[in-house]
């Protein structure tokens, strides 16, 4: 039994390796429509309105449910679900398979627990027979996506049911629950004349740490008044929104960090002690106040951001571009971005990491190579060649230099090395970091980074699908041959979903097409050896097309 498990998990890990690494950088509903075993998981997406959310940025990590864990549920379920008039409920469904962030495999078993989109919790343990999700098993893992990445499970999810207070609590936005609570009587006056209510009465989610009326008086006479003046808004803003995080950190979270960077892009210490949890050198006095866009910790101080240098102010108000143009040994690049028509992209909110090569960097390049590709007909290649170079999100040095990869905006892959020589993007080196822009930051390297070519799919050449082939068959025919067609069956499915998952690069559009008809007949039937059999055959004429 024991040998039995290994071999399968062997040829799981097998199919995941060779789908990740090659995997076509489709969105997450994309990749789920392709592989042709989520026709239920699809359809209800569609019937929740959330296809459109889902092929969003992101990231989202989705733990997705196949065709056959839809139909273990009770006869009707689905086509109830499915009707507009239950659509909160399978919205409510559908929201506790999706956690915001990319979560891997090898993070989420180091999981206890994990919150989901609808807030709500569920189990995560990682046990000698899988990774399980609440009952559910994890069958495929890190099927990566252009905005996150998809686990496969074998049972649908089902979120647990609210209790009516908990419902109730959290139907108020956080300015609703501050007014309500009675004791943050100053705090929301000063909202309302930083003309912060609307802002924090928005979908967020906000984490607050939110100074009691009694914080506030704790301030030297007359500091809340003139705050409150219309000539102060801007001192009173910086204040408020020092107070104020993106996105929900609760107190088990909170006592992991050692500091955060408020709405304000300050950063504030965060101080887990014997005497309880502090915020700078204010303590948390009750934490986990649930609001329907986010959570409130109350603070028996108010937090007071550091005074910024005027250089810093000047120097973070400009965006990337600005930043770049004005620096003045960024020609090149600049005129490299306005030839792309990348000006404006990295102009928007982002924020984006930018490792920008100097004008001395692009000198580097063979003589005309700058000229040709400031070429109309050549701007393809350009824009390849700079996205390169921007990462989405942003990223400081003293997170760069924990990293060993990192995807770029043409969704591809480069090398992150952190030696005694300095930090390596690839071969080129870092030169200067953390040049704070408005909507992200700047690292300047010393050479150009060229993307890897990408391969055209070729017969002759593709010999990792062969090998990938011929031992997915092997492990089969071993199981088969024993009496155990159920597991061969398994194995020749995951063998087509990976297949279906890999680009066209690696497997041309006819072969995907074949196996996406293989595993939808497979998903209807109930004869293993009969579908085993017919992965078989197409697993062969694959093989001799190759």
């Amino acid at each position: 039994m024991k040998f039995t498990k290994y071999v399968a998990a062997s040829a799981l890990a097998l199919f995941i390796a060779v789908s990740s690494a090659q995997a076509e950088k489709k969105n997450i509903v994309e990749t789920a429509v392709g592989a042709g075993q989520f026709n239920t998981l699809a359809a209800a997406l569609k019937a929740g309105g959330l296809v459109e959310a889902l092929q969003a940025k992101g990231p989202f990590t989705v733990f997705a449910p196949t065709d056959k864990a839809f139909a273990k549920l009770p006869k009707g379920t689905v086509e109830s679900l499915l009707k507009p008039e239950n659509k909160s409920k399978l919205v409510d469904i559908l929201t506790y398979h999706v956690v915001a962030g990319e979560v891997p495999s090898k993070v989420a078993v180091t999981l206890t627990e994990a919150s989901a989109l609808n807030k709500k919790t569920f189990k995560v343990s990682n046990t000698d027979k899988g990774l399980f999700i609440n009952m559910s098993k994890v069958v495929m893992a890190d099927i990566q996506c252009s905005n996150g990445v998809i686990h496969v499970i074998d049972s649908v999810l089902l979120p647990p049911a609210e209790k009516a207070y908990t419902k109730k609590a959290a139907e108020k936005n956080i300015v609703e629950t501050a007014v309500a609570a009675g004791s943050f009587k100053t705090l929301a006056a000063a909202l309302k004349a930083g003309g912060l209510v609307e802002a924090l009465q928005a979908k967020g989610p906000f984490t607050v740490f939110a100074p009691t009326d009694k914080a506030f008086a704790k301030l030297p006479k007359g500091t809340v008044e003139s705050l409150l003046k219309p000539e102060n808004k801007s001192k009173l803003v910086d204040i408020l929104t020092y107070h104020v995080v993106a996105g929900e950190v609760p107190a088990k979270v909170a006592v992991t960090l050692t500091e955060a960077k408020a709405l304000n892009k300050k950063s504030f210490k965060v101080n887990n002690t014997k005497k309880g949890l502090y915020i700078n050198m204010s303590k948390v006095i009750k934490a986990d106040i649930n609001c329907s866009n986010g959570v409130i910790h109350v603070i028996d101080t108010v937090l007071l951001p550091p005074a910024g240098t005027e250089q810093t102010k000047t120097t973070s108000s400009k965006d990337i571009i600005e930043t770049a143009v004005g620096a003045g040994s960024f020609k090149t690049l600049a005129a490299a971005l306005t030839a792309a028509g990348l000006v404006e992209a990295l102009q928007a909110d982002g924020p984006f990491t930018v490792f920008a090569p100097t004008d001395a960097a692009f000198a580097k390049l063979p003589k005309g190579t700058v000229e040709t590709l400031l070429k109309p007909e050549n701007k393809a290649k350009l824009v390849d060649i700079l996205t390169y170079h921007v990462v989405s999100g942003k990223v400081p040095s003293k997170v760069a230099v924990t990293l060993t990869e990192a995807n770029a905006l043409n969704k591809k892959t480069f090398k992150v090395n952190n030696t005694d020589n300095g930090l390596f993007i690839n071969k080129s080196k870092v030169i200067k970091a953390d040049i704070d822009c408005s909507n992200g930051v700047i690292h300047v390297i010393d050479s150009v980074l060229l993307p890897p070519a990408e391969k055209k799919y070729n017969k002759t050449e593709n010999q990792d699908v062969k090998k990938f082939l011929s031992s997915a068959i092997n492990h089969g025919v071993s199981h088969f041959n024993m009496g155990n067609h159920k597991t061969c069956e398994t194995i020749y499915s995951l063998a087509a979903q990976a297949l279906v998952m890999m680009p066209d690069s690696s497997v041309c559009p006819n072969d995907k097409e074949k196996m996406r008809m293989v595993i939808t007949q497979a998903n209807h039937s109930h004869d293993s050896t009969k579908d085993a059999w017919a992965f078989r055959q197409a697993f062969d004429q694959m093989l001799a097309a190759q």
